[in-house]
């Protein structure tokens, strides 16, 4: 894959890595091995469609129909998500060693409950379950229809979020699949990595005067 851009979170004495790349999710180098792949699609829609990511990852020997009928975890009724049993890949480009599906309609809108990812991963990072490098494609970018310029500024927004009080998440890898939409998404990545940057520090300098309270806050208000 090809690295676009990064943004370094620094939070109690650790580095944590935001990356940007271009490229396919089921043909990944050694070197870019994750603990957990997130897909997005619709609720209980699991069909291999050509051209989509649950159909790449069909044709590369993962059926995610199978994976859902024995879910590890299932924490959609809360988080609009569940995590799979382990993979036992046979293909050289698939690695990851479970799938996180993020079906945000059960809950409500994609840019409304991306949060709901990271929320469902803490539990469970650094757990038993061992993980610390995640990969996501442009979640519900495709035929889900959310436009990638609205849906990056509150997935990174809620990546930084939470990356910056410290849980286990070290490496987090978005990547675009196309190079027009790389294109749109290293634009935005940029503008948002300049306020970002500012807001780590912003906070850092908070913590060390012990503050007991961290205000959030969202880019929509739901109705």
């Amino acid at each position: 894959m090809e690295l676009l851009d990064n943004l370094i979170i620094s939070s109690h004495s650790e580095e944590y890595k935001i990356e940007l790349f271009k490229g396919d999710l089921t043909d990944m180098r050694p070197n870019e091995e994750v603990d957990i792949l997130v897909v997005s699609a619709f609720p209980n829609d699991y069909i291999p469609v050509p051209g989509t990511l649950i159909g790449a990852l069909y044709e590369k020997g993962i059926s995610v129909s199978e994976l859902a009928a024995k879910k590890a975890i299932d924490l959609r009724e809360m988080c609009s998500c569940w995590l799979s049993e382990e993979i036992i890949a046979q293909h050289p480009g698939i690695q990851f060693k479970r799938i996180f599906y993020f079906e945000p309609l059960f809950r409500g809108k994609p840019v409304q409950v991306v949060g709901d990812i990271f929320r469902s991963l803490t539990p469970i990072l650094g757990d038993e379950f061992s993980i610390t490098k995640v990969a996501m494609p442009l979640v519900a970018c495709g035929n889900q229809g959310t436009p990638v310029t609205k849906m990056l500024p509150p997935l990174l927004d809620a990546a930084v979020h939470w990356m910056s009080f410290g849980i286990p998440l070290k490496n987090l890898k978005i990547v675009s699949h196309s190079t027009a939409q790389a294109m749109q998404v290293q634009r935005v990545f940029a503008e948002l990595k300049q306020k970002y940057e500012t807001l780590v520090i912003d906070i850092n300098k908070e913590k060390a005067q012990n503050y007991d309270i961290f205000i959030s806050y969202s880019h929509e208000t739901s109705t």
